[in-house]
């Protein structure tokens, strides 16, 4: 966090399954290590890797996909799901206007902020690996416009 304090990030399901799919290395905890036994702290390195494999490393930076992209990804898709920014905002780990302290926590899947997680990264891995297709969401939109109109 940029405060230095540790926080809970909330993963969806998708994003778990990826992370546990990752190989280890021998003797050390973190999902993502670092040096030795510690968690990898700077992630500008591998994130530069990452761009650079996927063919989105470009010569002009203003083209350039930055890893705090991802959190802009994660909050458009999650508008465009129809969910309350201030609900947006606690799934981001903003602390102003958070909701999060008003959910009893007892039982996370009924929990709406849950939900709200779950079928954002659901549509998100979706769209990554090609199980929903844009094109044909938008056929499909338009022939149920036409039989109401």
């Amino acid at each position: 966090a940029k405060t230095g304090k540790d926080r809970v990030v909330l993963l969806c399901d998708a994003a778990c399954t990826l992370l546990e799919s990752l190989s280890r290395k021998l003797g050390n905890p973190y999902v993502i290590a670092g040096r030795g036994k510690s968690a990898l702290v700077n992630l500008q390195d591998p994130w530069e890797e990452v761009r650079k494999a996927a063919g989105l490393d470009h010569e002009d930076p203003e083209k350039q996909v930055h890893f705090h992209d991802l959190r802009r990804t994660f909050a458009s898709v999650a508008t465009r799901l129809g969910y309350p920014e201030i609900w947006i905002a606690a799934l981001l780990g903003h602390s102003a206007g958070t909701v999060t302290a008003g959910y009893a926590r007892a039982d996370m899947q009924d929990d709406p902020l849950r939900k709200a997680l779950e079928a954002t990264g659901g549509r998100i891995a979706g769209l990554l690996d090609g199980s929903i297709n844009l094109e044909q969401e938008a056929k499909e939109a338009k022939k149920k416009a036409k039989v109401r109109a």
